[in-house]
């Protein structure tokens, strides 16, 4: 989500240039064009890769201030909670809340795939449920049953079930042999 929201602040700029310095003749057609002709490659050279460091940053800053905060950290997580929901940040967040919590709390790191079968089932799970009250986006997902956006989220869930099974029965079994 940060990298989208970074690039669409610096698309405004870029925009704004060149329907400054274009002919109003003209602009219709080549301000969105060479608007998009500078901003791509700035944004995957420059944008995205910032915005996902922030991200990273953004996700264990929180992971560590809920760690050591006590409960400040729950005060202060609750007040920002409706601009982490209103940025999409949330869900990566709790995802990561979960997995991290695994990983360093329940050491499901010696079970191969369980930590990413997790991870599979919390974002296309909330994907697929989301996907309940969004509306649809084509003519033609009004009459399905499950929307493409559900339809496409089925395969991660189903192999984050496997995933997770599998985990299942290998930790049956080392503690059988132990």
């Amino acid at each position: 989500v940060l990298p989208a929201v970074l690039s669409v602040w610096v698309l405004s700029y870029i925009y704004k240039f060149f329907k400054k310095i274009i002919p109003d003749t003209l602009s219709t057609i080549f301000t969105p064009f060479l608007s998009m002709v500078v901003m791509v490659p700035i944004e995957f050279c420059l944008l995205a890769p910032l915005g996902s460091i922030c991200g990273d940053y953004l996700g264990n800053g929180m992971i560590a201030f809920g760690e050591f905060g006590g409960f400040i950290a729950v005060a202060v997580v609750a007040a920002i909670w409706e601009y982490l929901v209103m940025s999409g940040m949330h869900v990566v967040l709790i995802t990561f809340a979960i997995t991290w919590w695994m990983y360093w709390k329940k050491n499901a790191y010696r079970y191969n795939g369980l930590i990413f079968g997790v991870f599979l089932i919390c974002i296309f799970g909330t994907r697929f449920a989301l996907e309940f009250i969004k509306l649809n986006q084509e003519d033609f997902e009004s009459f399905m049953v499950l929307n493409m956006g559900q339809w496409l989220s089925v395969p991660f869930i189903l192999w984050g079930i496997y995933l997770i099974t599998r985990a299942i029965v290998e930790m049956k079994h080392s503690k059988q042999t132990a």
